[in-house]
């Protein structure tokens, strides 16, 4: 899996840029589950430290 994102997001675009040649790999669809639960979970934290600290302020 580390190999998809280093390709994808390191290797690729150089090589698009200097050589316009670029492979970008499938990223398996477990990373983007891990993605969208990490995400979702950091806006739902967010939102709670911030309604919290306005009801403490009332």
């Amino acid at each position: 899996m580390p190999r998809c994102l280093a390709n994808n997001f390191l290797i690729a675009p150089y090589a698009q840029a200097l050589f316009g040649v670029g492979i970008a790999l499938e990223l398996p669809e477990r990373l983007w589950d891990l993605m969208m639960v990490g995400v979702g979970g950091y806006v739902v934290g967010r939102s709670v430290e911030r309604g919290i600290d306005l009801w403490r302020k009332e």
